[in-house]
């Protein structure tokens, strides 16, 4: 299931999935990279070769399901977001909390909306972690 932000200037796509299925329909969408935040052990199958078989752009920034999202981590998600352009992204988790969490973070550190507003579209799109939620007031 992809789910996209109710923000029309926003392209990335947050969502939570098990399948090649999901990766198709993502690039028949016009999608153009994903942004893995799942740890190895996470997956049942090849993601990246998948992902560069359909001819999409493939990264992987690990992230703990049970800790915030590092500065680390963050800023390296922003640089291949900005690096990839103004394109369909798909940045995913296992259950869509990390990708959310992130989400958050990028909609007030780059486009300047309120932590409030964030929050809220984070929650809209699968942020359901306490955890990860109060990391973002970090921000």
């Amino acid at each position: 299931m992809i789910r996209r932000p109710p923000r029309s200037t926003l392209f990335p796509y947050t969502t939570l999935f098990r399948s090649e299925a999901a990766l198709t329909h993502f690039k028949n969408l016009g999608g153009v990279a994903v942004i893995n935040l799942r740890k190895p052990w996470e997956t049942d199958f090849d993601e990246q070769a998948i992902v560069e078989k359909l001819g999409l752009e493939y990264y992987n920034f690990p992230v703990s399901g049970r800790k915030e999202l590092s500065a680390a981590t963050m800023e390296k998600i922003g640089n291949a977001i900005r690096e990839l352009g103004d394109v369909p992204v798909m940045v995913h988790c296992a259950s869509g909390n990390r990708a959310a969490a992130w989400l958050a973070t990028h909609l007030v550190t780059v486009h300047q909306d309120s932590l409030d507003n964030a929050l809220k579209v984070a929650k809209s799109v699968g942020l359901t972690s306490k955890v990860l939620e109060i990391g973002r007031a970090h921000v």
